[in-house]
């Protein structure tokens, strides 16, 4: 099974600010071929009270995959061509570092701001001890593809791919060695909790492990469906995600799962929990899921853009991150939800350049309208400044709700209201 893969040359390394937009919900942990595996906290009460997800992207550059965030600041995104984006305030900015491959990477898994591990085509894994200024290629023993990573601390991961490769270190990647999964799935997500506990997922297997590795069990799924992220919180609760909406939760280390209703048919292949009860599930169509009770409940989040969405990082309840790509032009894309009190009049502190999406009070009973301010202090052209004017103006002139949410929903694609100043501010903006 592949990806569809949208492709676009690499951008010369740099420091790119983002677009975004305001407004956002719970979130933690991370899981699946582009997640962390990361473990989370314990249970709580709040968490980020979100309606959209805000657009953060650097122009023209290629398909994200995986990502991983210590923190509400620290965070790290792969994807095509050996592409690693690091980002120390939040999003604010991404900075472009030296991979050392220009193989695709799917996964990536940080156990604080500075100790990652990366993986991808063809075994590949690269390791980064400073925060992502070196990353330094390991050898991993295979040619297989890599498709997710779980570290739980500096010393020991677990690695997992297609055919159902697994592979395990217990000294920061100096060595790993295969394992015996007996399966011959492609496995796609890999979640641990501590240096023994260990879920892995794909096809529609599970895999559990209570030794490290030595040993993997498969545990009954009871679906056929394809299973593509997982997150733990702790040895025993846990979420996998999968084909046609599948959310399966344990509370027993995977001795038993339970289905849970999704909402939605669409494929989900990304999962993280921030602790027992809150957590989010993204997948294909811009597919956003939050629960703030452990799944009892799933709620679908709102976005401020259209995009496939592979993985997803909450490392606290009240921050995460989302990545995959544009589906017409392949541009990778990041979302970023962060807790905010009330629908917001301007753009989250995120955002430096543009804000995309902001309400329009102007227009009664209308939940949320799309517009395009400058931010205060931002960098840009008299060029995109005259452009994001003659938006302003556009959206201002809508007279109805119906008008609105055209506009927002960018549908269909040619006959949206202030298409034509839109596709200016495009050109000159970004």
């Amino acid at each position: 099974m592949r990806y569809l893969f949208g492709f676009l040359c690499v951008c010369a390394l740099g420091v790119f600010p983002l677009v975004g937009c305001s407004e956002t919900d719970g979130m933690g942990g991370n899981g699946g071929m582009g997640g962390d595996g990361g473990t989370g906290g314990d249970g709580g009460t709040g968490g980020l009270n979100a309606d959209v997800w805000c657009l953060q992207y650097p122009p023209e550059w290629p398909d994200f995959y995986g990502v991983s965030f210590t923190d509400a600041n620290a965070g790290t995104v792969v994807g095509r061509s050996g592409t690693i984006l690091r980002t120390t305030n939040g999003g604010v900015t991404w900075v472009a570092q030296a991979s050392s491959t220009s193989l695709i990477l799917y996964g990536v898994s940080f156990t604080d701001a500075n100790t990652g591990t990366a993986v991808g085509d063809f075994g590949t894994i690269v390791r980064t001890a400073d925060g992502g200024t070196t990353w330094t290629t390991q050898s991993s023993g295979t040619d297989s593809r890599l498709n997710g990573v779980s570290f739980t601390d500096a010393d020991n991961g677990t690695a997992v791919g297609v055919d159902g490769v697994i592979l395990r270190t217990t000294n920061g990647g100096a060595t790993w060695v295969a394992q015996n999964s007996d399966t011959t799935a492609w496995l796609f997500g890999v979640s641990f909790t501590d240096a023994n506990h260990g879920t892995a997922v794909g096809g529609s297997t599970i895999l559990r492990t209570t030794n490290g590795g030595a040993t993997w069990v498969a545990q009954a799924s009871g679906t056929m469906n394809a299973l593509y992220g997982v997150s733990f919180t702790d040895a025993n609760n846990g979420t996998v995600v999968g084909d046609k909406g599948t959310i399966l939760r344990t509370t027993d280390g995977g001795a038993t799962w339970e289905a849970q209703a999704s909402g939605t048919t669409n494929g989900l292949w990304g999962v993280s929990f921030a602790d027992t009860n809150h957590g989010v599930a993204v997948g294909i169509d811009t597919t956003i899921l939050r629960t703030t009770d452990a799944g009892a409940t799933w709620v679908a989040q709102a976005s401020s853009d259209s995009a496939w969405l592979i993985g997803v990082s909450l490392p606290d309840a009240n921050t995460g991150t989302a990545v995959g790509w544009d589906t017409p032009s392949g541009r990778g894309r990041i979302l970023r939800a962060t807790d905010v009190s009330g629908y917001a009049s301007s753009c989250d502190p995120f955002c430096a350049r543009i804000d995309e999406c902001s309400l329009n009070e102007s227009i009664p009973n209308c939940a949320q309208s799309c517009g395009c301010t400058v931010n205060e202090g931002a960098q840009v052209s008299p060029e995109c400044e005259t452009a994001v004017g003659d938006i302003n103006d556009c959206v201002s002139d809508l007279s109805s709700c119906e008008q609105v949410e055209a506009w927002y929903q960018r549908t269909p694609t040619d006959s949206y209201p202030c298409k034509a100043a839109d596709d200016e501010r495009d050109s000159v903006c970004y």
